[in-house]
């Protein structure tokens, strides 16, 4: 580990100009470099790519049930290790439920990590998939980039770290393309690289922000935490990230 590591020079950062989220980034700081660094040999999708190509085709993310194998002993290490490491820093509720259940989902993100990198690799061009869930492993969009000067919409997977394009008027829970229904939030300052776009017909709500390139994957967590007070912002109008939606109004299954 050096000085120049990205990912810790970014939280340096980011403590500096947000006092207030300290706390949080001392526990990034523990936490993501850790699982970054972690290896639990994690099997490659043993996927051909016409294969591939049917999976997303029925609508279906690549990583089903099984997964493919990792190491679970090392998976459980790296759980062992992060509680550790927060204990050991001082973390209040280091040993909470709630934080307990938040980093076993981390512990094993090395390996869903990997099967990402594997996909993207598959599909270079990205895949044929518009939908607002993962087309990896599932998991809702965390956020969204426009990216280059065309700001084409590209949705981006926390878990896995995978990217994909989504139309630009459509929104990601519902898939509403009502225009009248679309709106956007901006941080207090005017106009900057983030916003938030906002959907009246199912209340949710997808932290935006503009790129030229897209954000590396061990970066997500830092830049969604950068942008807290967009979800504060978000929620005070009465918007939620995940809106409670019945299955057949998820744009992610349809």
């Amino acid at each position: 580990m050096t000085e120049k590591d990205p990912l810790r020079a970014r939280l340096r950062s980011l403590a500096a100009g947000a006092p207030e989220l300290s706390a949080a980034v001392s526990v990034y700081g523990e936490v993501l470099p850790r699982v970054r660094d972690a290896d639990l040999r994690a099997a490659p999708i043993a996927l051909s790519l016409d294969v591939a190509e049917e999976t997303l085709s029925r609508g279906k993310p690549l990583l089903g049930d099984p997964l493919p194998e990792y190491d679970e002993n090392a998976a459980a290490r790296l759980l062992s290790d992060l509680e550790a490491a927060l204990a050991g820093a001082g973390v209040g509720g280091a040993s909470s439920p709630g934080l307990h259940e938040a980093l076993t989902k981390y512990a094993v993100r090395p390996a869903f990590r990997r099967w990402g990198a594997d996909a993207m690799a598959l599909f270079p061009e990205g895949p044929r998939w518009a939908r607002g869930g993962c087309w990896v492993c599932g998991d809702p969009a965390l956020l969204a980039e426009l990216r280059g000067p065309a700001q084409a919409r590209y949705l981006r997977c926390g878990r896995c770290g995978a990217s994909w394009g989504y139309p630009r008027l459509a929104c990601v829970h519902c898939g509403s393309e009502e225009r009248a229904a679309r709106g956007v939030l901006l941080p207090e300052g005017g106009p900057g690289t983030a916003r938030v776009e906002t959907c009246d017909v199912c209340r949710g709500y997808l932290k935006t922000i503009v790129t030229h390139d897209p954000v590396l994957p061990d970066l997500l967590a830092v830049v969604d935490l950068e942008t807290l007070p967009l979800d504060f912002l978000a929620r005070a109008r009465g918007y939620e990230r995940y809106p409670d939606l019945p299955p057949s109004d998820r744009s992610g299954v349809r």
